[in-house]
């Protein structure tokens, strides 16, 4: 009999997970009516996307575990200004969605690539990735908003929009290849 732990952690935390989320799927793009959350009349900012990496794990057995790692958009949380709803300004709040989900497959291909050992606490271990995943996902986020000032910056957003891309492309890639070579050889490389 498998003995079955769940876990999510959020690598931003927003209180209860709203009913309102979108799971980032690819073939799904945000549009203005996803965006349901109070305006933030203090904030100098024109829309908020609240994006979120969450996940969790079965473990089955010692340093047997099989994880579930997704993007999610909260729209109870996200908000706009309505006046000043634009393509361009959707476009950059689709890309930190994006990064989330490009952060949600590096956290899940770190999980499914460590070598979780019985010395220390599997928690401890698990913590400790989703932390330094986390603290590169909040400097990718604030680099990109920087560099692009707010989707401002065309040029800087064109580049932005292509690199995540091919990020995104990359790791998908490399998951599919890693479970096809677990299937063929029965476990993980």
């Amino acid at each position: 009999m498998r003995l079955v732990l769940i876990a999510v952690i959020l690598f931003i935390t927003t209180g209860v997970f709203a009913q309102e989320g979108i799971r980032w799927r690819d073939s799904q793009q945000l549009t203005w009516d996803d965006f349901l959350g109070k305006v933030n009349d203090t904030s100098r900012y024109d829309a908020e996307c609240y994006a979120e990496i969450r996940y969790n794990y079965k473990f089955y057995t010692e340093g047997d575990f099989e994880f579930e790692v997704y993007a999610s958009f909260d729209k109870n949380s996200s908000w706009s200004r309505r006046q000043k709803q634009c393509e361009a300004l959707l476009k950059h709040e689709q890309l930190h969605f994006d990064i989330a989900e490009l952060f949600a497959q590096k956290l899940k291909r770190e999980f499914d690539s460590y070598s979780f050992t019985a010395t220390d606490s599997y928690d401890t271990q698990i913590l400790e990735l989703f932390n330094q995943k986390k603290s590169e996902y909040q400097a990718m986020q604030l680099q990109y908003d920087e560099e692009t000032n707010h989707s401002l910056n065309k040029a800087k957003q064109k580049q932005w929009d292509d690199f995540i891309y091919l990020e995104l492309r990359k790791l998908r890639l490399s998951l599919q290849l890693a479970q096809n070579n677990k299937k063929d050889t029965g476990k993980a490389e």
